[in-house]
């Protein structure tokens, strides 16, 4: 399994080393199959199976692993979110009317009575109906 003979040779060629570690079997022109956690894309290479999944190398990691709080990812960075965060710049950030504190982003509602949107030092924007004082 993983070598093929050429047409007119008789030495087995192993296929992982003429393809890529990934390739299990081919023959002469094209891998054929793949390693776990890999399928065999339109151009007959080796990619990674699902789209939680980002290919560095030869592995196949989740993108969690790489981008946090991230559920999809490509190599530009993450494309989902979790709950809660947005992705900006690819990057996954808490939003507008969240504020991070250790891995979890917290409501603005819940740090600050009334508010809509907060920052690190404080509220910066309030519910309806209600305005900030003391700045």
């Amino acid at each position: 399994m993983g070598l093929f003979t050429s047409i007119g040779n008789t030495t087995c060629q192993n296929c992982s080393i003429i393809y890529n570690q990934l390739c299990l079997t081919c023959n002469n022109t094209n891998c054929l199959s793949c390693d776990n956690n890999f399928t065999l894309g339109s151009n007959h290479t080796c990619i990674c199976t699902s789209p939680y999944l980002i290919q560095i190398g030869i592995e196949c990691l989740n993108c969690s692993m790489i981008h946090n709080n991230c559920l999809t990812c490509n190599n530009n960075g993450c494309l989902l979110c979790l709950n809660n965060y947005i992705s900006i710049n690819g990057e996954c950030a808490c939003s507008d009317d969240r504020f991070l504190i250790g891995k979890l982003c917290i409501l603005c509602a819940n740090l600050y009575l009334n508010c809509l949107k907060c920052s690190p030092v404080g509220c910066w924007q309030c519910t309806t109906n209600f305005t900030l004082v003391g700045q």
